[in-house]
């Protein structure tokens, strides 16, 4: 992901922006974020939770997608930021958004040994057999190719299904054999 080194928001005419003032009626207007959403999107694949917390306080729209559809959830599930995982769910993010390539935040978290994002997302009601839309991979899957037991289990245990395929024929068992991955191939029969 692209890192976005602006700390403050711009509004469209260029100018930096401050939370609005209360209206002479009384209301309130909602605030304006103070950080852009290229910054928001970073501080969450980099776990930084106060600054995530940050700029949801100041109004950030937490389902913003960057250019390859990726939003603040994505990212931080990416590199098993459960806390913000769970703080960004907590706050309105859509549990099974998808990227360009049709990848769930679920399939993010099962590429790396994120056992416990991955957990977070399912007791979240997310997918457990979503599909991207490329290969037709599950989180069961892309677990099972790349070696990550734990998360292999973790999605068993919430009753993913073992017996989908993907575009080639090839079920999680069969990633699991061609990767090398034998624990895994044993946790598959």
């Amino acid at each position: 992901p692209k890192s976005e080194s602006k700390e403050t928001a711009e509004s469209p005419s260029g100018s930096s922006s401050k939370p609005q003032a209360s209206t002479p009626a009384g209301s309130t207007t909602k605030p304006t974020p103070q950080i852009s959403s290229d910054a928001f999107r970073q501080a969450a694949f980099e776990g930084r939770l106060d600054s995530v917390r940050s700029a949801v306080q100041s109004g950030i729209d937490v389902n913003a997608k960057d250019a390859q559809s990726l939003t603040a959830l994505h990212m931080a599930a990416y590199n098993g930021h459960t806390e913000t995982v769970d703080f960004l769910i907590e706050n309105g993010a859509t549990v099974d958004c998808r990227d360009q390539e049709g990848k769930t935040p679920l399939i993010h978290a099962c590429t790396g040994p994120f056992a416990k994002a991955a957990e977070a997302l399912i007791d979240a009601g997310a997918d457990i057999d979503a599909r991207e839309g490329t290969e037709g991979f599950t989180p069961l899957m892309m677990a099972a190719g790349i070696g990550q037991p734990e998360v292999v289990e973790v999605l068993l245990k919430h009753g993913a299904d073992k017996s989908l395929v993907d575009k080639d024929n090839d079920s999680a068992e069969d990633h699991a054999r061609n990767s090398g991955h034998a624990k895994i191939v044993e946790m598959l029969k």
